[in-house]
């Protein structure tokens, strides 16, 4: 639709040029045209006409008062064979071929209100949302970018239509939905509404401009601004009762001045509620996964700092802390095998990663807060 405005608009401009008052003195030989408001010079030997210039006494063509000089055009006085400049009119012809850029406007514009008519008709909507562009898909729901009834962008997400009948999956997407809509943090993508439609559910949420920490990975020299802003994030989520209990890079959204949004509680529990199902203590991502998450013992606050260490140094090394051949053999390095070396330099940055990603949580910092406060007193990484 933007192409066809577009065009319209280049149409218009040209029309503005075609009605520019201008004098023009005819040329023997060549095709003389009228632009409208335009004046002409003639005298006792040359003349106008579409074709070629022709003898005067063919001037003497008259239709009442108007002296037709041209297909084009016609003066509404009689003209005399002597120097002089004559106001030119156009006739039907000339009104047709000189508005032509005008009608091609038109029409770019009707076939612009044409091809909105028929988005329109073909958009889908969900909860009142139009959905725009299908733009992740993951084991649970599908991502959309939306927009509401004011045209302002949002994030529409649907479950899919064969989990949309699981009680499990549906109970879990009701709660993130009541979760996160609970959370008022710049660090949290916010919640506006959700609701079932299709025997689907789905979740509007704010629509975050930018890739994800996966897709744009941040250099170590901004390690410690990003870690800050996490665990602000992190602690505001907690204090309020909220686990992520599946954060990674794949979750955690970049803004367009680089600061991060955790996203997808698809998997937070909240303190408020009780765990749904014993299979869902071992949900998560296995890269990723703190090893009580593995054995099912359950999730607090520092299973989550422990994902973040995984983050912390997947970032600064380029590389997973943890990883076999498989998520099995994934799962089973959590479990047993120690973290890899770090550099001493600088210092305090390889004990902070160490204690966050250790085997117990109670040999992990306490909370978010503490984990912060640490970061601060750090140097940046070169």
């Amino acid at each position: 639709m933007k192409k066809w405005i577009g065009a319209a608009l280049l149409c218009l401009l040209v029309e503005g040029w075609v009605w520019r008052p201008q004098t023009v003195m005819p040329e023997e030989g060549r095709l003389q045209t009228i632009p409208p408001g335009a004046t002409y010079r003639f005298n006792a030997q040359m003349g106008m006409t579409p074709l070629q210039v022709k003898p005067l006494a063919d001037w003497d063509r008259a239709k009442g008062s108007r002296v037709h000089l041209s297909y084009f055009g016609y003066a509404d006085q009689a003209v005399e064979y002597a120097a002089g400049v004559v106001p030119m009119q156009l006739s039907a012809t000339g009104l047709l071929v000189y508005n032509t850029p005008l009608w091609l406007a038109l029409g770019c514009l009707g076939a612009a209100w044409r091809q909105r008519q028929l988005e329109q008709k073909s958009v889908r909507k969900v909860g009142g949302y139009r959905l725009h562009e299908l733009v992740g898909r993951g084991a649970t729901a599908e991502v959309y970018r939306a927009s509401d009834a004011r045209g302002r962008p949002v994030a529409v997400k649907w479950l899919h239509e064969h989990i949309g009948g699981t009680e499990e999956f549906a109970n879990r997407f009701r709660r993130e939905a009541e979760i996160c809509s609970r959370l008022q943090h710049p660090g949290v993508v916010g919640v506006f509404a959700w609701g079932e439609q299709e025997n689907r559910l789905w979740m509007s949420q704010e629509w975050i401009e930018g890739p994800s920490l996966e897709q744009s990975p941040a250099p170590p020299a901004r390690l410690k601004e990003l870690l800050i802003s996490l665990c602000q994030a992190l602690d505001y989520a907690h204090q309020a009762g909220v686990i992520h209990r599946d954060l990674k890079p794949s979750n955690i959204l970049l803004r367009a001045d680089g600061s991060p949004v955790i996203a997808d509680f698809g998997l937070a529990r909240s303190a408020h509620y009780e765990t749904i199902t014993k299979t869902e203590t071992t949900l998560g991502t296995p890269t990723y996964m703190p090893p009580e998450q593995v054995t099912g013992q359950g999730s607090d606050a520092r299973s989550d700092l422990y994902s973040l260490g995984c983050v912390t140094y997947w970032l600064w090394r380029g590389k997973l802390p943890f990883l076999g051949a498989d998520p099995i053999q994934t799962l089973l390095a959590h479990l047993h095998d120690p973290v890899p070396p770090l550099p001493d330099e600088p210092p305090g940055w390889a004990q902070l990663i160490r204690e966050l990603l250790a085997k117990e949580r109670e040999q992990r910092p306490a909370s978010a807060r503490v984990v912060l406060e640490r970061l601060q007193a750090l140097a940046p990484l070169a």
